[in-house]
C-alpha cells in the first residue's frame, strides 16, 4: 500500500498534484479525489473520510487533507475535518479562500489561463487585456475567464489542474 494518502477536494487539485509529482505511486503516494463532495457535504462523505482515516491510522499511513475554505468560517469541509481531526495522523491544509488563490497570484492565474488558450491556437490577448481587479476566488476567476476567453469553457478539471501543476513546478515561489 501507499505510505501517504492525499485527500484532495476535486479534479483541479488532483491533476495539479499529479502534474507536480509525476507518478506519485512511485513515491508511495496515493491521491483520493473527493470530487467536491466535502464542500457539498453529500454522499456520506464524512463517513467515507472517517473510514479512510481509520484505515490510514491502522496502516500507519500519513494522511494529507486539503480543502477550500472559500473565504468563509465554519463551512461543511471545516466542520467535517474538525469532527475527524483526532483520526488524522498527518497534515491538513485549508486553502484560503481556495486552492487557486492560496497558491497563485491573480497575475499568475491570468498568465496560465492565457497560455492554455494559446496552446489551443487561440489568442491569449483577450484574457491578458481583461480587467481582473476585484477577482478574489477561483469561482470568480473561472466566471470571468469564461466571459472573455474565445473558448468560453470551464477551467475546472484535468487540463487546468495540470497547467497549474506545471506552473508551480517551474515557479515554486509565488510572485508576491
Amino acid at each position: 500500500g501507499s505510505a501517504v494518502r492525499g485527500y484532495v477536494e476535486g479534479p483541479t487539485e488532483k491533476y495539479a498534484a499529479l502534474e507536480a509529482l509525476g507518478e506519485p505511486n512511485l513515491y508511495g503516494v496515493e491521491l483520493v479525489d473527493l470530487k467536491g463532495r466535502i464542500s457539498a457535504d453529500k454522499d456520506n462523505i464524512a463517513l467515507d473520510l472517517r473510514n479512510w482515516l481509520i484505515e490510514d491510522t491502522n496502516l500507519k499511513r500519513f494522511s494529507i487533507v486539503t480543502f477550500d475554505r472559500d473565504g468563509k468560517e465554519d463551512t461543511p469541509p471545516q466542520r467535517t475535518i474538525r469532527k475527524l481531526a483526532e483520526l488524522i495522523v498527518g497534515s491538513v491544509f485549508a486553502h484560503d479562500p481556495d486552492f487557486e488563490f492560496a497558491n497563485f497570484t491573480r497575475e499568475e492565474l491570468v498568465s496560465i489561463a492565457a497560455s492554455l488558450d494559446e496552446s489551443d491556437g487561440l489568442s491569449g490577448g483577450p484574457i491578458r487585456a481583461a480587467e481582473w481587479d476585484g477577482i478574489k476566488t477561483g469561482k470568480e476567476f473561472e466566471k470571468k475567464y469564461m466571459s472573455v476567453s474565445e473558448t468560453h469553457r470551464s477551467l475546472k478539471g484535468e487540463r487546468w489542474g495540470r497547467a497549474l501543476g506545471r506552473f508551480a513546478e517551474q515557479n515554486p515561489g509565488r510572485l508576491d
